[in-house]
Parts: structure tokens; sequence; C-alpha cells
């Protein structure tokens, strides 16, 4: 039998797929799971327009489908779509502060006043919908509407916290303090309601204050209680003509205003990770006019707040051929039809100044790639790289590394992005590196998620001559279990892919294994094939390890890409060519 702790951990550890629709709540994998896990997609004509990697297209896609919805009524359920909002947010340029934004996002909820909501978004009233979030109706039970102490017992039943008893009597012991006190304004119990209250004051701020300072104490909280009492004298506490009532409310308000603190991490690192949504110098849209032709073929308004059918709901969420796991592409999801898509690319070709689809594809790119490359001159010049690279030496700064650059990022991933950006300044910046990379970077321009195992970390395509960079942190142990297949196979399938151009593998680590460097040169030696599409003999293929060390030199000594490729070239020649390739089947043909 299955231990139920594991199972229970394990479900408990995979509900984000479940959330994200890439798994069923029987935990199988859905068809957008597995587009997941493969990193691939076929796009169609909205999404090669995009310069987005696969993964970001993937994330996109199911949160255009994601929808919150309402417990039934009448056969009825409403429904929430935060993406559209979010996206409606922004393309409307409302003038909102990040917490705002975050905030109205996360609590517009399907049970939300259709009409009500429709008049405030229509007249632009954000304020007012982020007041209403903030200020909602609150039922009171009746034990709180008493003028008497609530007992421990009634107070546990109606406040709660799931992740600890000892938090709940924190919890009583502050109310009953300060019950006492509002009652009684004794010096007495004024000591034991300030020595309650500070002695775990960030826990109760959070639960009950709105995660704010309600209380003056003195500037060394040496405040008597005829003090206290004249400072305090407009404090929402000691001041509520049902105290009970008001210390529900405020708990209920600081539980909301605390949930969409947590989550807006969250909320924001998703919308993030789809590569639409820029957060880290101001919150806006990545490519806003791109993304307003793109959607421009749909009323996103309409699509915000709605009804469906409890059929209907079963079938876009329950069942496990749901239409939320599916693997539709966004023309798919927005119901496009091809007239639609032609009336796009008509915006789009007035916008661009060209009819032919494959420059305004190109143009695109180019937008994106110069983007790019200021966001690196700005935010990572060669000196920031050099410092980088160097510290990945130790991993006691890994958190360092994450907070420098992206902490949602895993340090392998970072690591790849950094020895990128380290060969785009040898290389006098001369490729273009934003096309280069494999690894899926978020709309900030920053890593989030590493290049999968199909394919090397990055590949730069010159005219005649093609670069792919392998960046690994395993140990010199591990490099042997852990590298020596993949890096081989890719290197085998880029040369198999450029095979009229020069092609070089660099692998960089931060340590290397003797046998893993020799093996790198004997390979050159010997003839192999490709893994890949048409099998293809490949002689002669170069792989040549450099360490971290190597690369901050390199930099620190401005020495040039061509320099490096020359001596590598050089070197490589000189290795003797075996070029018997029936050895294997001549020793057992003459034994068998």
């Amino acid at each position: 039998m299955l231990d139920v702790a594991i199972e229970s951990r394990a479900r408990h550890y995979t509900s984000n797929l479940v959330k994200f629709g890439f798994a069923t709540e029987k935990r199988t994998i859905t068809p957008a799971g597995w587009a997941f896990m493969s990193g691939k997609v076929d796009r169609d004509p909205i999404e090669e327009l995009l310069p987005l990697t696969d993964l970001n297209i993937i994330l996109l896609r199911q949160l255009l489908k994601l929808k919150i919805f309402s417990k039934s009524k009448n056969d009825k359920r409403q429904f929430y779509s935060p993406f559209f909002f979010a996206l409606y947010l922004l393309l409307e340029n409302v003038p909102l502060h990040e917490d705002e934004f975050l905030y109205l996002v996360q609590g517009i909820n399907p049970n939300s006043d259709l009409h009500s909501f429709s008049r405030s978004l229509r007249n632009k009233d954000f304020k007012k919908m982020l007041e209403d979030i903030l200020n909602f109706k609150i039922d009171i039970p009746t034990i709180f509407m008493l003028p008497v102490k609530v007992s421990k017992m009634d107070f546990e039943k109606n406040i709660k916290n799931q992740k600890s008893g000892l938090t709940i009597n924190i919890y009583y012991d502050f109310y009953s303090s300060l019950f006492d006190y509002v009652n009684n304004r004794s010096e007495r119990n004024y000591l034991k309601f300030k020595n309650t209250y500070l002695k775990d004051k960030e826990r109760i701020r959070k639960a009950f204050c709105l995660n704010k300072n309600l209380f003056n104490f003195g500037s060394y909280n040496n405040f008597e209680e005829q003090d206290f009492s004249k400072e305090n004298n407009t404090n929402v506490f000691l001041t509520a003509k049902n105290f009970n009532a008001l210390f529900y409310e405020m708990y209920q308000k600081s539980k909301l205003i605390d949930g969409l603190s947590e989550y807006s991490d969250t909320t924001k690192r998703v919308l993030n990770a789809c590569g639409l949504f820029k957060f880290k110098t101001k919150l806006e849209l990545s490519n806003k006019e791109l993304i307003a032709i793109l959607f421009s073929g749909c009323d996103i308004f309409q699509k915000i707040l709605g009804v469906v059918s409890e059929e209907e709901y079963k079938i876009l969420e329950t069942n496990e051929n749901s239409y939320f796991g599916q693997n539709l592409s966004i023309a798919e999801i927005l119901g496009y039809t091809e007239y639609e898509i032609s009336l796009i690319y008509s915006l789009l070709s007035t916008k661009f100044k060209t009819t032919n689809k494959n420059s305004i594809k190109n143009l695109i790119k180019d937008y994106a790639r110069n983007d790019f490359e200021k966001f690196i001159k700005e935010n990572y010049p060669k000196e920031r790289v050099i410092n980088l690279l160097a510290m990945f030496s130790d991993r006691q700064n890994d958190s360092k590394i994450k907070a420098a650059v992206n902490d949602s990022a895993t340090i392998p991933t970072i690591y790849e992005y950094i020895v990128g950006i380290a060969w785009y300044y040898i290389s006098r910046c001369d490729f273009d590196l934003y096309h280069s990379f494999n690894l899926t970077l978020n709309a900030d321009f920053g890593p989030e998620i590493h290049a999968g195992g199909g394919e090397g970390d990055i590949i730069v395509n010159y005219k005649n001559r093609s670069i792919l960079i392998e960046a690994t942190l395993m140990n010199k142990s591990a490099q042997k279990r852990g590298e020596w297949e993949p890096v081989l196979r890719h290197s085998l399938n880029n040369k198999a892919a450029n095979f009229e151009k020069d092609v070089y593998t660099l692998f960089v680590a931060d340590e290397l294994d003797f046998n893993t460097i020799n093996i790198w040169r004997a390979v050159a030696a010997v003839p192999l094939q490709s893994t890949v599409g048409e099998i293809k003999d490949i002689n002669g293929v170069i792989i040549m390890p450099f360490t971290n060390e190597n690369m901050v030199a390199f930099l620190e000594k401005d020495i040039p890409s061509e320099s490096i490729l020359n001596e590598i070239r050089l070197s490589f020649a000189k290795v003797p060519k075996i070029t018997e390739k029936n050895w294997h089947s001549q020793i057992i043909e003459k034994l068998i």
C-alpha cells in the first residue's frame, strides 16, 4: 500500500500543476502538461508574431484559459478571468501603483456583482473598485455582536488560524487583554494589554491591525496609562461602539489584506513569466502596441466576468478531457477565424509599412533584440558580469546571486544567463543574444527557466560559424554522469544542423574534470553520427572546455572571441583523425 503521508505530500506539492491545467485532479498529465514538459509547441499565426519562447507561450495559453468559478446557483456559475482583467487594466493605461494593480486583479472574484463591476469598469472608476474590495461587507457572528467577552471556545470557532494552535492562543490573549482594558482603563489592565501586544506585535499587527501600528506606546514604549489614553484617543479599538464587532471586522479585513499581500508575489511572478507583464522598472506591458493589435479581434471587457451553465462548467473545468487541460493555441482560445487573423495582419502591415509576413516577423524580432541589448548594457555592464561570474565559484553566494538577478530562477538557470552575457561581451556584442538563448526569459528580460534537455543552452549562429555554449555548475564527479552524453549529443546535432559552417562547442564549468577535458579532445578524432532528424556522419566535432576563471580572464584582459576561436581551431586541427568506421563489425565477423 502507498504511504498515506507520502500521498498527501505528493498531492500538496503537485497542486499547482492542477491549478495551471497541467494535470487533472487525479494527477493525470493533461495535453497542456505534456506540452509544458516537452517545452515545445506548434505555433499558430498569432503566436508566430510573439517574440517569446515556447514555454512563455504555453504559460500564456493557460492564463488565457484560466477562470475562477463561483458555486453553482440555479444551474449557473459566474466566472472571473484574472488574466483578461490584468490585460485590460494595462491596455487601458489605468494609472495604478503595482500594489493597487495586484490587489485589483486578485480582489475581484466570481461572486462580484456583474452590473456594478461593468459600470465601474466602463467609467474607469478603479479607485472605487479597489475601495469596494478592501471594504467588503462582513457578516458578523451573533456572539461577536454581544457586549460581553467572547469565551475562548467561541473565539476559536470564529477566528481560526490553520497554521498553528499556538497562534490562536496569542490572538485570544490579545483580544482578552484589550477587551479588559477597553472596559476598564486601569493601569493594571493597560500594562497587561501593552505587554501582550508588544510580546507578539508582528503577528498581532498582521492579523488584526491591517499590518499597521495602531497603538502608540511612546518612543521607548514608556507611556503610562494616562499618556497612552491621551495619545490614542482616536484609536478605532478604543472608540468603537461595539468593540467585539469591530474586533471581528478588523480580523476579517486584515485577513484579506494579508492574503492579497501574500499572494501578490506569486501573481506577479506568473504574469511576468508569461512574457507580457513587466514589473522591474515600472508596471507596463511588454510590446504594448503589438499586444493591443493581437488582441484587437476579441472583446477583452466581455471576457473578464461572465456566466456559464453547470454543463458548460463541467466541460471547461472538471472532466478528464477538460477545456482547461487541452493544448489549444492562442487563436483557438480567442476564437479567431482566418478572416480575423487576416485583419490583424493588415493592421500590422500598416504599422510596419510592409505586407510581407516574414518581414513583419523579422521587424518584431528586431525590436525585441534591440530592447534586450539595451537592457543588458544598462543592467549588466561588463564589470558587473565579471563580479557575478566570480561569485558562482562559492555556493554560499547563491542567495546573493538570486537577489541580484532574479530570485525566482534557479542558480543553474542564472549561470547560463550570465555565461551567455559574458560571451556576448567577449564577442564584441556582434550577435543576437536575445534569440541565441534557449532558456526562457520573463517580460523584464530576467532568466526564468533553463534550457530543456533536448537542446543546448546557448546557440550563436553567424553567417559562416555556429557556436554552442554549454554551461554547468556540476562538480568534477557529476560532470561524468550528467554532462558527457547530453553535451556530445547537442554538439553533434548542432554540427549536423550547420553542416556548411565552422562549428564549435564551448563547455563552461566552475571546475573541470581531467578525464572530461581529454574525452572532449578525443571525440574530435572519431567518426560519429547525429541523433535527430536525418542521421548524418559527423567528423571532427570540436568541444572546448573552459572554467569560470578562464571566462573572467577573457573579460578582464579584453581577449576577443576571434582570438579564442582561432587558437581552438589551430589546436584541434592537430588531432589525428580515426577514419576507420567498420572496425567493430570486422572484429565480430572474424569471431563468428
